[in-house]
């Protein structure tokens, strides 16, 4: 088990986590039209042509500019849907391109403004209320974003990504409710979307919901074998609910799909230091694990769990010397009496284990 200290560390590492899926989801979103494998240089050379015999020909351009988006050079692709917007200022698809192009760039405002130009030529074009709220979403603003998404629903109730997106939003301001509802309609819409189940498994996670969420991360390894997150979100499900055998599997193989994952190792490491079960106690493989996660993230985190795997093994000295340095950098004022607590029993020659 984690202290609450550490309990409190990792929950806002599972905050952060939610925006830091928006953002991916963002990026992939806005250059899904940059995916497809054609010969787009041979494509841009035509149309190169095209424009010199027709310097006046917005389909010749608009094309051109699509070649160039879809080969990812986002300043061309711009520079024609420029010329297509100044041969004819309500083409409503140079302006979505353009858009898109911009959000590529990072540029939201820009993509912002471009979707809004869309969305007034044609207030029922699901794609710009949907690449807006993305936008949206990524910038934070999570209100304007929802409302995007439920323009989509409302405009194509069966868009699961609006589905998928808008119960992200939710989640991130914690309304946990309309989150699984729209997750729940996800699911309904595509069976087998792992970014979905691992999405509510994060929230039965934060809401303490361990079987639920074990259910969904098993649901996730069962459709991407890959999925290291899962493992270890798993395991960590498991050592709440005392399985300690499958918290140790689950975080090995995390480890084992991400030999750079800190808070894996140290994750084991505190398992196998101060386990309540004194038969997954073991002093080596707690030294082991844990001088790994501080070798890739010293803090005070690190060092506590360090410090147990002294104690765990009997360096009662190095259990002090370590203990006091993770007291050191604690910043939270309420978690320095756990700390010396523990503290206080190595220096009595004693080792901690969880309750």
């Amino acid at each position: 088990m984690t202290t609450k200290c550490q309990s409190k560390e990792y929950s806002k590492r599972r905050s952060v986590f939610f925006v830091i899926l928006t953002i991916v989801f963002t990026a992939m979103i806005l250059c899904s039209s940059c995916s497809q494998k054609r010969n787009h240089d041979k494509i841009a050379k035509d149309y190169n042509r095209a424009t010199k015999l027709k310097p006046k020909e917005a389909s010749a351009y608009y094309n051109r500019g699509i070649a160039w988006l879809a080969k990812g050079n986002f300043d061309k692709a711009i520079n024609d849907f420029n010329m297509v917007i100044e041969l004819n200022p309500n083409d409503i698809n140079a302006y979505y391109k353009r858009g898109v192009a911009w959000g590529a760039k990072g540029d939201n405002d820009r993509a912002i403004k471009d979707f809004n130009k869309v969305v007034e030529l044609n207030p029922k074009n699901i794609n710009a209320y949907y690449d807006r709220g993305v936008i949206w979403q990524s910038k934070g603003d999570l209100d304007k974003a929802i409302k995007d998404y439920n323009k989509v629903v409302e405009l194509d109730p069966q868009n699961v990504y609006a589905y998928r997106y808008r119960g992200t939003a939710y989640a991130i301001k914690k309304d946990f409710e309309k989150a699984l509802k729209d997750y729940m309609r996800a699911i309904e819409l595509n069976p087998n979307d792992v970014y979905v189940y691992y999405s509510r498994g994060l929230i039965w996670d934060f809401m303490g919901d361990s079987d639920k969420a074990i259910k969904d991360f098993n649901k996730v390894i069962e459709l991407d074998p890959q999925y290291l997150h899962a493992y270890f979100l798993r395991g960590k499900n498991w050592k709440k609910k005392g399985d300690f055998g499958k918290a140790i599997n689950d975080i090995d193989q995390a480890i084992k799909l991400d030999p750079q994952n800190a808070e894996a190792y140290n994750s084991i490491a505190w398992i196998y230091a101060t386990c309540p079960v004194s038969k997954y106690r073991n002093g080596k493989y707690a030294i082991q694990y844990a001088k790994k996660a501080v070798e890739l993230e010293e803090n005070h985190i690190t060092l506590d769990t360090l410090a147990a795997a002294y104690a765990q093994n009997g360096k009662f000295d190095k259990a002090i010397e370590t203990q006091q340095k993770a007291i050191d950098l604690i910043e939270n004022k309420d978690a320095i009496n756990r700390y010396k607590n523990r503290l206080d029993l190595y220096e009595k020659n004693k080792s901690y284990h969880a309750q």
